[in-house]
């Protein structure tokens, strides 16, 4: 199911729109307990072993290096793609691919 497209102008704004949807999706699948939109009281910890989707989004995010890597392989026109597994098979995919001139 994709969750989200967009047309951007150049890879910074693709690196720039991929950070954002990455935290986004990490506050949905994982809102603190300050989150405005929850009822009080109705978001608890989970301690499910596994892959944790939420937690490497964020990294990723917050991870200045893998973004610059991101942005040299859309500025060399090459596809970019990146992965996070979760709990019980499920996983989130960010994807940019670079448009070439016509």
């Amino acid at each position: 199911m994709l969750l989200s497209k967009a047309d951007v102008g150049d890879h910074n704004d693709a690196v720039v729109r991929l950070r954002g949807e990455a935290l986004r999706l990490a506050v949905r699948l994982d809102p603190g307990p300050r989150t405005s939109w929850a009822v009080p009281g109705s978001l608890r910890p989970a301690y499910d072993p596994g892959p944790d989707a939420p937690t490497a989004l964020r990294a990723w995010a917050e991870d200045a290096e893998r973004l610059s890597d991101a942005r040299g392989l859309l500025a060399f026109g090459l596809l970019f793609k990146i992965r996070f597994p979760d709990v019980q098979g499920a996983w989130y995919e960010l994807a940019a691919i670079p448009r070439h001139p016509a």
